[in-house]
């Protein structure tokens, strides 16, 4: 059973970055394990401990996805979307925030930010629907603003070299400085084109509006190659250096530079979300059937599960090789590394993609203006009602610190 959150809002006046945060009377209800509302609120219980994401179940893993080599800064906390080239949505060496007090608001409620990154030093970096990238540093100063020629809707990469690569929708390509903001070099690509993947040659991939892959080059970002993978959703690094694209068609493809793509595995259905490489070297991708499909390592497929309803975005992958993933029906749906659904947490409204912090903790922003920190056992951390509702992915800072886009701008809540 699945129990709808009822928020009760605090009104109160004064900056617009003001965050108000909720009052937990009833929470969504999980199935690992039953819990009733006394157990979800936010604070310690009997004077214990606070309740933080270190609570969640440690596992072995066989494969750090972020490990992987890859042309993305190694030392940025977040440097893209799914938080490294393997698009796990999560990463072992960060942390959720301890509760929901206010980082910063921007007040930026035209720019249609894409899903933020977050470089070294805390700078976060977001592409905008009016053709500029912002950087804003960790306490939400505007540090600077780069135009780029046209909208950019994909969220931007951060590069090993310093720089930070954009793709606009008209399909230029171009590489910021993330110091100061001074332009690198930029080249025509191809339109409508998904997140970049950084491979460890320095080149870029991506897939674009004509279902191909496409490959930049490092230095001037002049196409190298074009492959057809009939893929529209982002690329995703696999174990060994492999590309894989999940395809219209439903095929998942591994692609190997110099080589015709190979079918690994292929669904009933269109293939609707970027893979995200699990630490049990388990692939997730989920399809328009409404499945989330797990996928080994020799392409045989290990377990799917239903989601009543079609994947919001990527599924993402907890260090312990726990599933989450929100879905059309405005859940947000959770599996044990066999397939087992864990808990399906329902807040008022259709969710963004959920991210998980390195100690397991659910953090996704949704359509009813709230921020939730959910622990894998269905606890929920905290509710922080956001000003306006969210439209993309969180990414998470060193200091544990998330930000994510909202209707009204970027906002970061905690440390």
């Amino acid at each position: 059973m699945v129990r709808r959150l009822v928020s009760s809002l605090a009104l109160a006046s004064g900056s617009a970055a003001l965050l108000l945060v909720e009052s937990l009377g009833g929470c969504g209800e999980v199935a690992r394990p039953t819990v009733d509302a006394s157990s979800l609120d936010a604070g310690p219980k009997d004077g214990g401990p606070p309740l933080t994401d270190a609570d969640a179940d440690a596992a072995p893993t066989s494969v750090d996805p972020c490990g992987l080599p890859s042309g993305a800064s190694a030392t940025a906390p977040w440097p893209m979307l799914g938080g490294c080239a393997a698009r796990p949505g999560s990463r072992k060496d960060t942390r959720a925030p301890s509760g929901p007090a206010l980082g910063f608001s921007s007040d930026a409620s035209s720019l249609g930010a894409t899903a933020p990154v977050v470089a070294e030093g805390g700078v976060v970096v977001v592409g905008t629907s009016d053709g500029r990238l912002l950087a804003f540093s960790a306490s939400g100063s505007l540090l600077w603003s780069a135009p780029t020629g046209g909208p950019v809707a994909a969220s931007p990469v951060v590069l090993a070299g310093g720089d930070v690569a954009y793709a606009t929708t008209a399909g230029k390509l171009g590489r910021v400085r993330v110091a100061d903001g001074v332009a690198g070099p930029s080249a025509a690509g191809a339109p409508g084109p998904t997140a970049l993947l950084p491979l460890a040659d320095g080149t870029l991939a991506y897939t674009a509006l004509d279902g191909k892959m496409h490959v930049a080059a490092s230095a001037d970002l002049a196409e190298l190659e074009a492959v057809d993978v009939d893929s529209t959703v982002p690329l995703t690094l696999g174990v060994g250096g492999a590309i894989l694209a999940a395809g219209r068609d439903g095929a998942l493809r591994k692609v190997v530079r110099g080589r015709a793509p190979e079918v690994w595995f292929r669904a009933s259905s269109a293939l609707t979300s970027s893979a995200a490489l699990s630490p049990l070297g388990v692939v997730l991708v989920a399809s328009a059937a409404g499945r989330l499909h797990a996928v080994s390592a020799d392409g045989a497929e290990r377990w799917s599960a239903a989601l009543e309803g079609t994947a919001v975005g990527a599924p993402a992958v907890a260090p312990d090789g726990s599933v989450y993933v929100a879905t059309s029906e405005g859940k947000v749906r959770g599996f044990d590394r066999d397939g087992k659904e864990g808990f399906a947490f329902e807040p008022l409204g259709v969710a963004q993609p959920p991210i998980v912090a390195g100690g397991g903790t659910v953090l996704f922003g949704a359509e009813d203006t709230k921020l939730y920190a959910v622990q894998p056992s269905g606890r929920i951390l905290f509710a922080a009602s956001l000003r306006s509702r969210a439209t993309s992915p969180a990414a998470l800072g060193a200091n544990g610190a998330v930000y994510l886009a909202t209707e009204s701008g970027v906002v970061s809540v905690g440390p």
